[in-house]
């Protein structure tokens, strides 16, 4: 039986030593005595103060079941808790002799956070570079490279990502989410199709596990498309820019409708005007082309033009078709049509219907 004083002495210091692994701090906080074989059952005396193996591990190269084993440490050994992995599940740690003092050579990987003890809360250490950790020499590997004095350690940081990009009234409509560990403080912009910046931020931190929909200004769904939405955070420090970029088929969710309103004969040009109304809720533009036709007796193609297309919502647009004078309009007939928009009603895109 260990004598009281020396009792007192443990229970005193294992407070430090949990602020110490909370803190991310390393210290000696205690002498730990184990006894029996290495692989026996962890001890359960309240005395022992610092991180130690909760069960026989296998510290791998990588934070994952999958990685490599790298070093078998036994039930109890002493461990130097360097940080844990973006999702908490592994901790990256360094063997330490009986006294808790560094080895010349210690196991050194990654272990299941359940299977070490000691560490009071693992979610408040730092998060750990995977792939730097895994390159530092580790018990039994040889190598050329100058001993590190540790694994490099990487703060919490956002992770913007483009979560969806969706038509709304047949405006476009781009969901941005953070799901990275840290705020996103910064102007946070989107461009549609390499088009213009869009800043879409409220000018406050997005939080982790937080989302933004924005309305972009001037982006409107005419038809069903292939749509590439960028982002771009200049100012915000990212753990993943991979992920900015979308790329999906976007479609309208209200019907777009183009019709012919009015076909005249110009009194002064003598020549054929016709009227095109936009049913939608959205501006249109593009191209349109007009078609007329001789319906009787020969339905002779008489004109086909391309024109341009920019017409308000619930505006009218008016065309001038002065190549085409002198003639009737009892023994002719309109066609519009164009490619710029999902037409919902083309029965209307007639004259005379």
């Amino acid at each position: 039986m260990r004598p009281s004083s020396a009792r007192a002495r443990l229970v005193w210091l294992a407070p430090l030593a949990a602020f110490a692994a909370v803190t991310g701090v390393t210290a000696v906080v205690a002498v730990v005595l184990l006894t029996g074989d290495d692989d026996a059952e962890p001890t359960d005396d309240a005395s022992v103060a610092g991180p130690v193996a909760a069960q026989r591990i296998e510290v791998r190269d990588a934070p994952e079941a999958a990685g490599s084993a790298l070093a078998t440490l036994a039930a109890g050994t002493p461990l130097r808790v360097e940080g844990r992995s973006v999702d908490g599940g592994w901790l990256a740690v360094t063997e330490l002799d009986r006294e808790r003092r560094p080895l010349a050579e210690p196991g050194m990987g990654w272990a299941p956070a359940d299977a070490v003890a000691g560490v009071a809360d693992p979610s408040a250490l730092a998060v750990v570079d995977a792939d730097r950790f895994r390159r530092q020499p580790l018990a039994g590997t040889p190598s050329s490279a100058t001993p590190a004095t540790g694994p490099t350690l990487t703060p919490d940081l956002p992770d913007l990502r483009v979560d969806d990009v969706y038509a709304r009234d047949n405006r476009l409509v781009v969901v941005v989410a953070n799901v990275g560990s840290a705020d996103a403080d910064g102007p946070i912009e989107v461009r549609v199709d390499g088009g213009p910046a869009h800043r879409i931020d409220v000018g406050k931190p997005l939080r982790p596990g937080d989302t933004l929909e924005r309305v972009l200004d001037r982006e409107y769904v005419q038809r069903r498309a292939e749509v590439s939405v960028a982002l771009s955070a200049a100012a915000v420090g990212e753990e993943n820019a991979g992920n900015n970029l979308f790329s999906g088929v976007v479609e309208p969710d209200s019907p777009n409708d183009l019709e012919i309103l009015e076909v005249a004969i110009d009194p002064d040009g003598d020549h054929l005007v016709v009227t095109v109304r936009n049913n939608s809720l959205i501006p249109l533009a593009g191209q349109v082309t007009i078609g007329v036709r001789q319906t009787t007796p020969t339905n002779q193609l008489l004109l086909r033009e391309e024109l341009p297309l920019d017409v308000a919502a619930g505006g009218t647009q008016r065309y001038e078709l002065t190549a085409l004078s002198g003639v009737g309009l009892d023994f002719l007939r309109i066609i519009l049509s164009s490619d710029a928009i999902s037409d919902a009603d083309s029965a209307n895109n007639t004259f005379p219907r």
